[in-house]
């Protein structure tokens, strides 16, 4: 807040800066205050009245929405979705008052998205559209939250694309395949044992550390997440859902303290201080020599699920194991892949109802 004394008059002026309705930073200075309270309550009510106006254009909500972004989620999130808005939406919309984008301008967005080629030269993806314009609306649902804008014209228009991404995993004889190419004393045969049979995140892993690892209670503590593009690396999770005790079968906790036994680990010592391509170069030359389909590091947390499914747990467990905000999450993902245990369903309501 920029309130100051103006001693020659003996009162108080409110000095500070402010973005104008094209987005530019500009400054307002208002003279002639008896107490500092009434200049400070001009700068609110100024700034409640101008900057919270759908009176904005399109780039000074999309800066505002940037800064939101950057506070409140993973530093590799926002860096993509900065890098998404600032090279189709921002040039498209520009210096637009939000007030005035329209579902039709939104439609015509749409089409000039699917006229205009990715990167690599070819059409886009119906899953990057999809991704695209989510954004936009996500744009948008800020407005409307916190900028007073009384529609989201993407609501009316629905998504370009569709969230096409394939969900690949292993099953539990594929995974057996490729966890018996490595030597039990290989540091990456206790990291993909981990990751299989615990869901945990790429990030979660490698922050951890041994005091994470409660050997008596079986519990593997979430507390953090690491980072390899960020300014910190390691940083509190994605989530609060994300913290949470992941209870860890019999076997594991084994494996997992012959590897301590193994090494001297300070209690604060990252255990696994490999990076991302490290892991994904380990999985793919023993994914080849198993014979087993190659899929990404973050898709053993998809083989994860699966499994917890294919043993009959439910969704409220599964969800909370893999630290999701909610079950929509879970079943946003994971969904499709409950249908299979329908048979088994009505196999037991039959047993049931004939007995």
């Amino acid at each position: 807040m920029g309130q100051y004394r103006d001693n020659k008059r003996n009162t108080w002026f409110a000095k500070f800066s402010y973005r104008d309705q094209s987005g530019k930073k500009k400054q307002k200075m208002k003279r002639g205050f008896l107490r500092k309270k009434d200049a400070a309550e001009y700068e609110r009510q100024f700034r409640e009245r101008f900057e919270g106006s759908t009176e904005m254009s399109f780039c000074a909500l999309v800066r505002l929405y940037l800064e939101d972004r950057r506070i409140n989620v993973k530093y590799s999130t926002y860096q993509n979705k900065l890098s998404r808005i600032e090279r189709w939406l921002v040039p498209f919309f520009g210096e637009r008052l939000i007030a005035d984008i329209t579902p039709g301008d939104v439609r015509w967005f749409y089409n000039h998205l699917r006229e205009e080629k990715s990167h690599r030269g070819k059409p886009m993806s119906s899953s990057y559209l999809f991704t695209l314009s989510a954004d936009l609306s996500s744009v948008f649902n800020f407005a409307q939250r916190f900028y007073n804008l009384h529609e989201n014209p993407c609501h009316k228009v629905g998504y370009a694309g569709k969230n096409t991404r394939r969900l690949n995993f292993w099953t539990k004889e594929e995974f057996d395949c490729f966890i018996a190419t490595f030597s039990h004393d290989d540091i990456y045969y206790v990291v993909f044992m981990v990751l299989y049979y615990t869901g945990l995140r790429k990030g979660e892993l490698q922050a951890l550390t041994s005091e994470d690892i409660d050997f008596k209670a079986g519990v593997i503590h979430v507390t953090k997440t690491y980072n390899s593009s960020g300014p910190e690396r390691i940083t509190v999770p994605k989530t609060e859902c994300s913290i949470r005790d992941v209870t860890l079968p019999p076997t594991l906790l084994k494996v997992l303290r012959q590897f301590l036994r193994n090494g001297e680990h300070d209690e604060t010592e990252l255990l696994f201080p490999r990076g991302k391509s490290t892991f994904a170069r380990q999985l793919k030359k023993h994914a080849v020599i198993a014979g087993v389909p190659v899929i990404k590091i973050h898709e053993l947390r998809h083989s994860h699920a699966s499994f917890l499914i294919n043993l009959g747990c439910n969704v409220l467990l599964i969800s909370q194991r893999l630290g999701h905000s909610d079950i929509k999450m879970t079943l946003n993902v994971y969904g499709h892949l409950f249908p299979s245990k329908q048979k088994e369903l009505a196999d037991k309501l039959e047993s049931v109802l004939f007995a």
